[in-house]
């Protein structure tokens, strides 16, 4: 679940069907859409919801939002209940869950029996029940105030061998994101005061991606023509990661590889100064495995 800072929030307000830049800019919500697209790099979409209902089961870390329609629904059915002072309220989800309003600080949501939607018979409220919170007062989240405006500093970090770049198998965009979280952390514990004064700014981090156009190239075809079906797993793994030591050494496939980091650090500094006109700060490149090797051609 996704919050928006304060100063997010307040923008939203005024531009309903209009786009408000996120997450240090990085990302833009369509208001309108209620969507969250990534502006540096190609990710699925995310959805935004505007509510005050959410609920969270025992087992999870965090609360989630009801849809905006049914959250309008639970509010009416709360102001109603708040009004009569006639509480015990039950509400039926679309996908058959059940809600019930005890009283304003007892609220429950009960997941739908199992196999009651394949005999038509109505959802009970047994198993263990869900917490339902109206509002963000007291959830146990921590809503910031964003990422500091002014940029000193920019980074393009260039991955390595592979989509992977660490052991746990995460992307270059969910690494990079560590980096820019201890450049941001270290603002704080060590530079805040300066940070307050305006004397200084923030250092953005900006993953460069080549293995993703290097393999849309159609040599992933090629290649899954004579690759062998046995230990499917393993030989994929093979081809996503290990053949892009072989591309660096074959004449034609280096020079495609050094001339994709180019044109994707060209697009993404060009974007970044429609984005930012103020900044003029220093850049600076960093690369991870062979992404290092690239880097020095």
């Amino acid at each position: 679940m996704y919050f928006f800072s304060p100063f997010q929030s307040l923008k939203g307000k005024d531009c309903n069907g209009r786009v408000v830049p996120t997450d240090g800019g990085r990302y833009d919500v369509h208001l309108g859409e209620r969507m969250r697209y990534a502006v540096y790099w190609d990710e699925l979409a995310s959805e935004v919801r505007r509510c005050t209902w959410f609920y969270k089961g025992d087992k999870d870390n965090k609360y989630v939002p009801y849809s905006e329609s049914f959250s309008q629904v639970l509010e009416e059915t709360y102001m109603l209940a708040v009004t009569l002072d006639e509480w015990k309220k039950k509400l039926e989800s679309p996908n058959r869950e059940i809600i019930i309003l005890h009283n304003p600080k007892l609220m429950v949501h009960y997941q739908p029996v199992a196999g009651s939607d394949d005999w038509g018979s109505a959802p009970t409220e047994q198993g263990r029940p869900r917490t339902v919170k109206r509002g963000v007062e007291n959830i146990s989240v921590d809503i910031h105030c964003g990422e500091p405006l002014q940029i000193d500093h920019l980074v393009f970090v260039v991955h390595g061998i592979g989509p992977a770049c660490d052991l746990r198998f995460r992307s270059i965009v969910q690494c990079v994101n560590d980096f820019r979280s201890v450049s941001l952390n270290l603002l704080q514990t060590h530079f805040k005061k300066a940070q307050e004064n305006h004397q200084i700014g923030r250092v953005e981090f900006l993953p460069v991606n080549w293995h993703s156009p290097l393999h849309s190239t159609g040599v992933d075809v090629d290649l899954q023509r004579i690759t062998l079906p046995s230990i499917n797993r393993l030989r994929h793994f093979t081809n996503d990661t290990i053949l892009d030591v072989f591309f660096y050494n074959s004449p034609t496939y280096c020079q495609t590889i050094v001339d994709t980091v180019a044109s994707e650090m060209n697009r993404i500094y060009t974007l970044f100064l429609q984005r930012n006109p103020d900044f003029k700060g220093g850049v600076s490149i960093a690369g991870h495995s062979l992404g290092n090797k690239m880097n020095s051609v």
